[in-house]
């Protein structure tokens, strides 16, 4: 099938979020990079900036993915974070169960089985650090939260692997291995740094225009 254009929501390099993912050969001559689209774009004025006075958790950790590698990686963050003093929410990825709060015994720990869209904007607006797969679509709401993270890729997604490497290298991320989280300092959690956004996210908008406008 042939397209008149083809968008992508990508940025040019050096500040691509996909690497060669989009990049690796030429694009073709309809091609048009669009920027990273996010779940979260329609809900950025509605809650407005975060600073860090604003933030409830020192953490929040969203679980996704297919089982069995979901609850693989549950069971070892919470059996970790019960016995640190580090004020997390955990979004187990079952949206199946509702959005009740799940009992845990560390009063540290806020438990949900899933969130909408705007509470979870919120919650990941009101935390230091977010802990979650690295899934294209996680990278781009994470580049328009402008927040920083740790990257888990799920054991056995080759292009997990290559997305947490690649960003891990150029922009707001570290990466690890979902069965060596016992070397990680939760308390030490400000030694990730964000790249922040490298530019307004208008492009899609001037495309849409564009494609209205055109003859």
């Amino acid at each position: 099938m042939n397209f008149n254009e083809i968008w992508i929501p990508d940025f040019p390099l050096p500040h691509s979020l996909a690497g060669d993912l989009v990049h690796k050969y030429p694009l073709p001559g309809n091609a048009k990079l669009i920027g990273p689209l996010s779940r979260f774009m329609d809900l950025e004025e509605e809650v407005g900036v975060a600073t860090p006075n604003d933030f409830k958790y020192d953490l929040v950790v969203i679980l996704s993915g297919p089982e069995p590698q979901r609850s693989i990686l549950q069971d070892i963050i919470v059996a970790q974070l019960k016995s640190k003093e580090v004020k997390t929410a955990v979004v187990l990825g079952k949206p199946e169960s509702g959005s009740t709060k799940e009992p845990i015994e560390n009063l540290n720990i806020t438990i949900y089985n899933h969130l909408p869209k705007s509470k979870l904007h919120r919650l990941i607006k009101q935390c230091n650090l977010v802990i979650c797969r690295s899934g294209y679509s996680s990278l781009m709401d994470l580049w328009f939260l402008n927040k920083r993270a740790l990257l888990i890729p799920t054991p056995g997604q080759t292009e997990q692997e290559y997305l947490a490497l690649y960003n891990q290298s150029h922009h707001f991320i570290t990466i690890q291995n979902q069965f060596k989280l016992p070397e990680i300092g939760f308390t030490n959690a400000n030694i990730y740094e964000s790249a922040g956004k490298q530019t307004d996210n208008c492009r899609l908008n001037e495309e849409i225009i564009r494609l209205i406008n055109s003859p």
